[in-house]
């Protein structure tokens, strides 16, 4: 009967170490696709500010064309002004979409970190447990067995002092 109880003991140390070895294959496998969803969303990031520039050339031909079609001067101060203006609000839009961009992938890559070391926290956890299951079978199984196997100690738990060396007085 101990040969069975042992055996199951050997199974939960097994089964526990697995599961640790379970999280972190696991975490490691959403935490890749984390880190390619981050990478995503910066080229999407960067796509969105290609287009804001893109805009943004669109509005300043199309104010520069209307500013040459109404008679004016198109080389004017004013509309130099005005077309400098809408060329730093396209930038500042393609900035901000990049800078959203890059959060979201950051947040990404810092959850799969996370995951990661969950996991391995996890599986430390598993080798304890392991170790605990280990020792309490033993304990519980295994004692008749070091009993039985262990020699006797002989001295009944009382170590005997050293014998005393007393000096022999010269002539």
């Amino acid at each position: 009967m101990q040969g069975m109880g042992m055996a199951s003991v050997g199974m939960q140390v097994m089964s526990t170490l697995q599961g640790g070895n379970a999280a972190v294959t696991a975490a490691k496998h959403v935490a890749e696709q984390e880190r390619q969803k981050a990478g995503q969303t910066r080229a999407s990031a960067q796509r969105g500010a290609h287009e804001q520039r893109r805009q943004g050339e669109f509005v300043a031909s199309k104010a520069l064309a209307r500013a040459a079609a109404s008679g004016g001067d198109a080389g004017s101060s004013d509309i130099n002004v005005i077309m400098g203006d809408i060329g730093a609000e396209a930038e500042y839009r393609a900035l901000t979409e990049m800078f959203i961009g890059e959060e979201k992938a950051l947040g990404l890559e810092d959850s799969a970190n996370l995951r990661i070391w969950q996991a391995k926290q996890e599986k430390a956890a598993s080798r304890s447990a392991a170790f605990s299951q280990a020792v309490s079978g033993l304990a519980k199984y295994g004692g008749d067995w070091f009993n039985k196997t262990t020699p006797p100690s002989g001295g009944g738990g009382r170590m005997s002092s050293p014998p005393r060396v007393t000096k022999i007085k010269g002539p």
